[in-house]
């Protein structure tokens, strides 16, 4: 009995948010082949607090996911841009993209709102975190080609734009738009299998015996490691938590910790930044999404705005 219930829940929940990832996905691949890379670098160019923010909410409206983003991060960064909003622009677009805003729609237009709000506030302070910490050993980096950092089992971008067939794109846009597919569907799936075993298998009490608790935003920022919560796919497992009487700040924390602190981020950043600066934006990810997770929890503003 519980099966057939996970199914239908599977079943009810796919018939939203499959469609929407999948037009979400498509205007994610026009939007690479419209929008000339090379434009972003003006972006890197602005040092300081400007620079970080502005990184911070280009990055977060952008398309790309994580195996995406940081490659671009990567490509800017060697091409002069500046390590603040490099690191900002790498973050905040983990942690949200494009696709991501039109599913999180789907909990309420508000609830998108304050995911747009905290991802930007994330990658400020989170990339200052880093770059603060840092700096010296980043500096010191040597260039590293950024095709070297996409890895093919996350990367959603093209990694040779002049390759595009000029005479049929459409080709060369469906190639891509069924990658893209391939890389985040099975993700999408999975969290919708796991937001159904939530949903009828685990009591209430328990799920907030876990994440109802004072300590519960360490814990949901950093549930998402051994996944790839990509481009909205974590939404399932946030609705399912709300529903099933999980505290606001439990979830916000998981909605911004899950896509970037996970051991695919962790392995492009390890790749670009070396291990121990990888290590260290990924606790410095961790720690501000728990932060924030704190601040809703004991201010409680944002749960009489939403709810």
């Amino acid at each position: 009995m519980d099966f057939i219930r996970i199914l239908e829940h599977i079943g009810k929940n796919g018939a939203v948010l499959a469609p929407l990832l999948i037009i979400s996905l498509g205007a994610a691949v026009a939007f690479d082949e419209l929008f000339p890379r090379d434009r972003l670098s003006k972006v890197f160019m602005t040092g300081g607090l400007p620079g970080s923010l502005i990184a911070s909410i280009t990055s977060a409206v952008l398309p790309q996911s994580a195996g995406g983003k940081i490659p671009l991060a990567a490509r800017f960064r060697g091409m002069g841009g500046r390590l603040l909003p490099t690191l900002s622009f790498a973050i905040a677009g983990s942690a949200l993209s494009l696709p991501a805003i039109v599913l999180t729609l789907s909990l309420g237009w508000r609830f998108a709102l304050l995911r747009l709000g905290s991802v930007i506030i994330f990658g400020v302070v989170a990339g200052t975190l880093a770059h603060t910490r840092l700096q010296e050993g980043l500096k010191l980096s040597p260039p590293v080609d950024w095709l070297s950092i996409c890895e093919p089992d996350y990367c959603d971008i093209r990694p040779n734009p002049e390759e595009w067939e000029k005479t049929y794109p459409w080709r060369s846009y469906l190639r891509l738009l069924g990658l893209s597919i391939r890389i985040l569907f099975p993700w999408l799936i999975l969290s919708l299998v796991l937001a159904a075993m939530l949903e009828v298998v685990i009591p209430p009490k328990t799920l907030t015996a876990f994440l109802g608790q004072w300590w519960s935003p360490a814990l949901a920022a950093v549930s998402g490691f051994p996944l790839f919560l990509a481009v909205g796919t974590d939404v399932p497992l946030v609705q399912t938590m709300l529903s099933k009487g999980v505290p606001l700040a439990s979830a916000v924390s998981f909605m911004l910790g899950a896509p970037v602190v996970n051991f695919p981020v962790y392995a492009m950043l390890k790749r670009w930044l070396g291990r121990s600066a990888a290590l260290g934006i990924i606790i410095a990810c961790w720690l501000i999404a728990t932060g924030l997770g704190w601040f809703l929890m004991f201010v409680g503003w944002a749960g009489r705005i939403i709810f």
